[in-house]
């Protein structure tokens, strides 16, 4: 599986065979199926909820996480 824009935008640094081999064990530590986890994180319906939660927040002034919004 090659790693896709969306991984590269988040970490233009990163080896795409270390990251996914990172995500394929971050994947099995959470006791999801690797294959599936890592064909829904370049899926486009993910990419647009992620881009809308991160407008929000950017919206509420968060910059980092985690992050705490009382009231």
């Amino acid at each position: 599986m090659v790693v896709r824009h969306p991984l590269r935008r988040l970490h233009p640094r990163s080896a795409g065979a270390d990251l996914e081999r990172l995500l394929f064990l971050a994947a099995l530590d959470a006791g999801l199926e690797p294959e599936a986890a890592l064909h829904a994180i370049d899926a486009h319906q993910y990419l647009q909820r992620v881009d809308a939660m991160r407008e929000e927040a950017s919206s509420m002034g968060v910059t980092g996480i985690p992050t705490l919004i009382i009231g």
